[in-house]
């Protein structure tokens, strides 16, 4: 992700590289993340998005990506649900 320009903190890449599937291991931190800026924006009042893609031509890696989607509608649907309740 470096070569995109995009700052890795040193607590992530060591989880990251310690984990034994380090796809699976990104799409999960990548879901935590997410999680916990959508719900922190929600209790601000502050719009948060997410931009999913895939710039591979690895299968793997594009079903990881749609699984991230996946992931990410859900959290929003069950964070928007719990949150008008």
């Amino acid at each position: 992700m470096r070569w995109l320009g995009i700052g890795v903190p040193e607590y992530f890449e060591k989880r990251l590289k310690a984990s034994e599937d380090i796809l699976e291991a990104s799409v999960n931190l990548s879901l935590e993340l997410f999680n916990f800026l959508y719900k922190y924006g929600l209790a601000k009042g502050v719009s948060i998005g997410a931009n999913v893609e895939s710039i591979s031509a690895r299968k793997v890696e594009i079903e990881a990506s749609l699984r991230l989607l996946d992931g990410i509608k859900k959290i929003i649907k069950r964070a928007n649900f719990s949150y008008r309740n």
